[in-house]
């Protein structure tokens, strides 16, 4: 069973993005407007232009120079379904009913076993009496012999009463162990009904500019790669479990049946040993004056012996009975315990390539910019499902991929007003295209469209922007369209809003908030920071941002649904 769930965990780690439709994201892990609530399309950056609105290439302030983007990484981890959490408690408490079913069956052979023995004891002890109520006690010889089957019945008896605390003392175990598993089984059985389906998503993504902004011929090319990541747990052992809860609540009653019976037995063998310790005290060295004495003594505790009989026989009849089925509960329990459960697992990689152009007009003294970012983008699709329990190595391969290149193209527009502010819009991915997931129906065999499909849809988003050069600048980002799911989770139509505080033009200060107006759990506060110290012929800089769900700032890091970081290393010229 540890095996099982070894092999579920790291399925668990491996579950990537699963869904029947999926959409690509609008931008990449750029740290500064990642910091900035992920604004970006009017934001006077020719680092972020190529991701988020070419237009800004043209319509940024002479300040701006050429910038050089080395590197540029980010990922983030999205658990809507607080599945990190649920998943401890699975694996603590799949843990304990792997250890305790142990247990537990070994224990109930045990008990099984010292069942016979028990019965066997019984048997001996009866025989015995039965040899003891044929002596008849007229004389002191056959006293004599009456004692010396007194001593035989009291060594049977000592033998059933041990044999008997030893029935008792397993029956404790199995109880405790049968109370663990049904205990675990309930935990196990919650915390994967509240997995059942829940997405859990990572995403992962890098990527370098050149971009050369100008008031009339601005230009940017980048290298872009971004991977998402994930799946669901399929639950499929509701039977499994029941079958278990079923051998549990067996185990409960045949062991309060063994309880009830060994009490009872218990009490009647103690008169019984009280009765037979009386006896052989008057039947020892018997004279002609006790023989009388001895002789009622003798009959008394053949007549509690005989009563201990019935009831032991009782007994030993019931521990036995209920012993084989407290043993057959346990080896339905240790049966039971393969899933039957499955995780979907889907996975995208993009490679993206592109160059960016705009070009700055003035019409009616308004300055205006448009830009255009022909890309060639290369995908990889992945989507299988997998049992619960296979090997981790059947996840990889080429039985699940679907290769595709293709070409598409972004454009945006700018405006630029007197008093500093900016507004733009973009349309990303211009050109609607779809791309079938696919996987092998045999393993070797080639992989077949399955019914999944990732939409390349075109999304648009508008923003509005501000900057006081050197001091601080604000950004506002709207989504006009309601975007595909890049996982498991509702569609998204994100606003976005943020701000940047320079410090003596060296450190800048920035945070930023984006909420989703169609699932409020997506929503994200942003903060970050950038270092830029200037020296003579360029600016480095380097800058980092980190996001969280607002569930960390009322019970902590454990309790974020959506946490991401990203950095990047760059020249401003």
């Amino acid at each position: 069973m540890r095996k099982i769930y070894a092999r579920l965990s790291a399925v668990f780690v491996l579950m990537l993005c699963a869904s029947s439709a999926l959409a690509l994201p609008f931008s990449t892990f750029d740290p500064r407007s990642m910091a900035m609530g992920s604004t970006g399309v009017a934001v006077n950056d020719p680092a972020t232009a190529p991701f988020f609105n070419p237009a800004m290439l043209s319509a940024s302030d002479p300040s701006k120079r050429a910038s050089i983007e080395f590197v540029n990484l980010g990922v983030s981890l999205i658990d809507p379904g607080n599945l990190h959490t649920n998943w401890t408690n699975v694996n603590d408490a799949a843990t304990s009913l792997t250890d305790t079913s142990t247990s537990l069956t070994t224990n109930a052979n045990t008990l099984s076993t010292n069942s016979t023995t028990l019965t066997t004891n019984i048997t001996t002890l009866s025989t015995s009496i039965t040899n003891l109520g044929s002596v008849t006690i007229t004389d002191a010889a056959t006293a004599a012999v009456a004692l010396g089957n007194m001593k035989t019945v009291s060594t049977n008896l000592t033998n059933v009463s041990t044999s008997m605390a030893t029935v008792s003392t397993n029956v404790t175990s199995v109880a405790n162990n049968v109370n663990t598993v049904s205990s675990n089984i309930s935990t196990i059985n919650q915390a994967l009904q509240s997995m059942n389906n829940q997405p859990l998503q990572g995403e992962l993504g890098a990527a370098t500019v050149i971009g050369i902004p100008n008031k009339n011929w601005g230009i940017a090319v980048y290298a872009d790669a971004w991977a998402a990541m994930g799946g669901t747990l399929v639950y499929k052992d509701a039977g499994t479990v029941s079958t278990i809860t079923t051998a549990t609540s067996t185990a409960s009653t045949n062991l309060v049946g063994i309880g009830t019976a060994t009490g009872s037995a218990a009490t009647t063998l103690a008169t019984a040993n009280t009765s037979l310790t009386t006896a052989i005290t008057s039947c020892t060295n018997v004279t002609a004056g006790t023989l009388a004495s001895c002789q009622a003594a003798l009959t008394q505790a053949t007549t509690d012996l005989g009563k201990a009989q019935t009831t032991v026989a009782t007994t030993s009849s019931t521990v036995s009975t209920n012993s084989n089925n407290i043993t057959t509960a346990a080896n339905s329990v240790s049966t039971n315990k393969t899933m039957q459960s499955q995780v979907h697992i889907r996975g995208v990689a993009v490679t993206e390539y592109g160059l960016a152009l705009s070009h700055g007009v003035v019409t009616n003294d308004v300055e205006w910019a448009w830009g255009i970012t022909p890309k060639v983008m290369q995908m990889r699709l992945y989507d299988a499902t997998i049992a619960a329990t296979s090997s981790t190595s059947n996840l990889t391969g080429n039985d699940y991929l679907a290769y595709y290149s293709t070409l598409n193209f972004d454009a945006g527009l700018s405006k630029v007003y007197l008093n500093g502010w900016r507004s733009g819009i973009v349309v990303k991915n211009v050109i609607p295209q779809s791309f079938d997931f696919k996987n092998a129906p045999t393993a070797g065999a080639t992989p077949v469209a399955n019914g999944s499909t990732l939409h390349l849809n075109p999304q648009v988003r508008a923003g509005f922007g501000y900057e006081s050069i050197g001091l601080f600048s604000v950004a506002l980002d709207a989504d006009l369209t309601r975007n595909d799911p890049a996982g498991l989770e509702d569609p998204s139509q994100y606003l976005a809003i943020g701000g940047e505080v320079s410090t003596s033009g060296w450190v800048q200060i920035r945070a930023g908030y984006r909420a989703d107006l169609v699932n409020a759990a997506r929503n994200v506060a942003s903060i970050g920071f950038g270092l830029s110290p200037r020296l003579p012929s360029f600016k480095p800089h380097f800058d980092f941002a980190i996001t969280a769900s607002p569930d960390i700032f009322n019970n902590g890091w454990d309790a974020a649904t959506q946490v991401g970081v990203a950095m990047k290393f760059g020249l401003n010229f």
